[in-house]
């Protein structure tokens, strides 16, 4: 399994996302911020990006990179725990 971190950013506020967050939302993920979300999962972090990628504009940006090992930082329980759990 790999822990992903996914981190985007919307250039354009009048584009309709909601297909975007629907998708992440399928794919099981949590959310870290408006912007940033960590998902387990089986996939490769190419699987990822190109599941999402059709949802982004071409001026947007998308990251998807492999979380391992050592953290540090303070959120939300949920967050904490899925962290302790995964990383």
């Amino acid at each position: 399994m790999n822990a992903l971190l996914i981190v985007f950013k919307l250039q354009d506020t009048k584009v309709d996302y909601t297909y975007l967050f629907e998708t992440i939302d399928d794919l099981g993920c949590i959310t870290i911020n408006n912007w940033t979300y960590a998902i387990m999962t089986k996939l490769s972090p190419k699987n990822i990006y190109d599941t999402l990628r059709p949802h982004f504009k071409n001026e947007d940006t998308l990251l998807v990179l492999t979380v391992k090992g050592k953290w540090q930082g303070r959120g939300p329980n949920e967050l904490v725990d899925w962290i302790l759990k995964n990383i």
